[in-house]
């Protein structure tokens, strides 16, 4: 999804993927099979569902589940592209991912979409069901609208007319707030997610998440060292201090806010 026009994009330009993806037929972009994927799969998780849960209720909450991972697959692969390609040099397929992760940004945004959709009027019986709801679950919606708005937003900019339009440091500045809406699903999830009841699955989260927060960190420190002179030769410490700092609040969250909880929303309240 992000996407940085002109000169800041060597990466992510044309030149970056095999000479056979340059055509600009949408049939050659490899972006057009990534949406189109994305409209597929939207369309086979639910018919798939439908077939193996017998309950209407039920039913719901699994394809907004299914839906709201996948949209965390996809945001997770639009953070970590570039990072990752700058620390692998551009080797195993990562130029080429980052070409494609604006694709791969959008269909993220347009999970989150389905994901909020089945949930405001599949669980909640629409707008007059939050009512209903405990405190804990309107922050917890709150934070995931949040996300979706930022979401929402970095999509409809992920044109290359629209980053022209806007100039590349206002564009810039809104696609940052990527880690923001990041947060906020993080902690949507973890105030209301079932799934985080379990320690496997918690496991699984916080190595994904700890990797990220490394390759940003060492991101990040480089930065910091072109910007200030003084820093550099210590990105390694820097880079370092600024991991341990982010893993320790990822481990604190519970403290923070509290265990996860098992029930489920449902039409006539939790």
């Amino acid at each position: 999804m992000v996407h940085t026009p002109g000169k800041n994009t060597k990466t992510e330009s044309l030149a970056a993927v095999p000479a056979s993806k340059k055509g600009l037929i949408l049939l050659d972009n490899p972006r057009f099979y990534i949406l189109a994927t994305a409209v597929t799969l939207s369309v086979l998780i639910p018919s798939w569902l439908r077939l193996t849960v017998p309950s209407d209720q039920l039913f719901a909450i699994r394809v907004e589940q299914v839906f709201g991972y996948t949209c965390l697959v996809c945001w997770y692969v639009a953070l970590i592209a570039s990072p990752l390609q700058k620390q692998l040099g551009g080797r195993f397929g990562t130029n080429y991912l980052v070409f494609c992760r604006r694709a791969i940004g959008v269909s993220g945004a347009y999970f989150a979409l389905l994901h909020v959709l089945i949930s405001l009027f599949g669980q909640i019986d629409g707008l007059s069901g939050l009512a209903l709801l405990p405190p804990k679950f309107l922050w917890s919606i709150g934070l995931g609208t949040l996300a979706l708005f930022i979401l929402l937003a970095m999509a409809a900019t992920s044109f290359n007319k629209v980053i022209a339009f806007m100039t590349y440091p206002r564009w810039k500045m809104l696609h940052r707030l990527g880690y923001i809406g990041g947060l906020a699903v993080l902690l949507h999830i973890w105030m209301i997610g079932t799934h985080l009841s379990y320690l496997s699955f918690r496991s699984v989260i916080f190595v994904f998440l700890t990797l990220l927060f490394r390759l940003e960190s060492v991101r990040i420190a480089d930065n910091l060292a072109k910007k200030y002179p003084k820093l550099q030769g210590k990105q390694m410490t820097v880079s370092v201090g600024l991991w341990i700092v982010a893993t320790l609040l990822l481990l604190m969250l519970p403290w923070f806010f509290g265990s996860t909880t098992n029930h489920h929303v449902t039409g006539n309240g939790v």
